[in-house]
């Protein structure tokens, strides 16, 4: 019994510093959530900025093609 006892307890154990490490795990999953999320709000206001305010000003101006006399 007292030997069950022991392995029940390093069982308990285990199992208790896998689940710090999957908390762990799941904190830093979360971090890189936000860190991605922040990262597709900057990039979707730098599209719109890009397509509502520079694209204007571009078209008012010759193409690559047509600088270099491609035409």
């Amino acid at each position: 019994m007292v030997g069950e006892g022991h392995e029940l307890m390093r069982i308990c154990d285990s199992l208790q510093q896998k689940l710090n490490e999957s908390e762990h795990a799941l904190k830093d999953l979360q971090d890189q959530r936000l860190v991605i999320e922040k990262d597709i709000v900057i990039k979707t206001k730098s599209i719109f900025i890009d397509r509502n305010k520079c694209m204007t000003h571009r078209t008012r101006y010759p193409s690559m093609s047509r600088l270099l006399g491609n035409q």
